[in-house]
C-alpha cells in the first residue's frame, strides 16, 4: 500500500522460472533436502517448468545465482511532480558464496529487458545505464542518474528493471531510493515483502576449479529433477541422474 511518505510503489520482485535470469537457486547449507513425496514430485517430467517447483526451491530459501532482476512499479501518489534521484543499494550482508545446495535448473524464458545495472561486486555499487559488450552480453555502462532524474507526475507509473550482479560474493540488499517532493529531498527504501533482495556467485571449488556444494540437483531432459551429487542420493540414484 502507498503511504504519506512514499513516492512510490513497487510489485517487489516475485521469482517465477521465466524470470530467473540464471541457470540456479541456491539455499543457505543444509537447508534443502526434499522430502520423498518432494523427491516424487521433482521426478515427474515438466516439473521444473511449473509453479510448484519454483514455490518448493523458494521456500526453502533458494537466491538467485550471478544475478536477480528487480522490478519496480514507480508510482507517483501527490499532488506535485516527484524527481527521482538516485537508487542504490544498501547492502545488508555480503559473505562469500553460498555453498549448500545448488539446484541447476536453466530459465525458461528470454531475458529481461533492463533499465539500469549494480555491481554488487564493487563497495558501493551505484546504478548504472545498460552497455553491451564484445559478445553483446549487457554490461554496466555510465551512471544511470548522472544526467538524468525519473519524473512522476501524480499517479503516473514508470516501470524500471534492475540487475543485480556478482561474481565473488552473496549479497543481501535493499534498495534506497532518493527523491525530491518541491524543494524537500526525501528517501525510501525498497525490499522484497520485507525481506532483502538476494544474489549469490557461483561457489567454485579449489583453485578455481568445478563448483563445490554440499548438494546438488539437477535438470533433466525431460524436465525432471533429480539429486546427482551429496548426501541422501543413492549411488544406482546418481548414476541415473545427469549431471549439469
Amino acid at each position: 500500500p502507498r503511504t504519506a511518505s512514499a513516492p512510490a510503489r513497487t510489485s517487489r520482485w516475485r521469482s517465477t522460472p521465466s524470470a530467473w535470469t540464471t541457470r540456479a537457486a541456491v539455499p543457505p547449507p543444509g537447508r534443502v533436502r526434499p522430502t520423498a513425496a518432494q523427491q516424487r514430485t521433482l521426478s515427474r517430467p515438466q516439473e521444473a517448468t511449473t509453479p510448484g517447483f519454483d514455490r518448493l526451491v523458494h521456500a526453502a530459501g533458494g537466491v538467485s545465482l550471478d544475478n536477480v532482476t528487480v522490478r519496480l512499479t514507480l508510482t507517483g501518489n501527490r499532488n506535485q511532480r516527484i524527481d527521482i534521484l538516485d537508487i542504490q543499494p544498501d547492502i545488508v550482508r555480503k559473505t562469500p558464496p553460498l555453498s549448500g545446495t545448488y539446484v541447476c535448473a536453466p530459465p525458461q524464458g528470454g531475458p529481461s529487458t533492463m533499465n539500469m545495472m549494480f555491481d554488487m561486486d564493487r563497495p558501493r555499487p551505484i546504478a548504472r545505464d545498460v552497455g553491451f559488450g564484445s559478445n553483446d552480453e549487457a554490461i554496466p555502462g555510465k551512471p544511470f542518474f548522472g544526467q538524468r532524474t525519473i519524473t512522476l507526475g501524480d499517479t503516473e507509473q514508470q516501470v524500471v528493471l534492475a540487475r543485480a550482479f556478482t561474481a565473488h560474493h552473496y549479497v543481501a540488499f535493499r534498495l534506497a531510493v532518493t527523491y525530491m517532493l518541491g524543494a524537500t529531498e526525501k528517501h525510501t527504501v525498497i525490499d522484497d515483502h520485507g525481506s532483502p533482495f538476494q544474489v549469490t556467485a557461483i561457489n567454485l571449488g579449489p583453485g578455481g576449479k568445478g563448483t563445490s556444494y554440499r548438494r546438488v540437483f539437477s535438470l533433466q531432459d525431460d524436465y525432471s529433477v533429480c539429486q546427482s551429487a551429496g548426501p541422501g542420493a543413492s549411488p544406482a540414484a546418481e548414476k541415473a541422474c545427469k549431471p549439469c
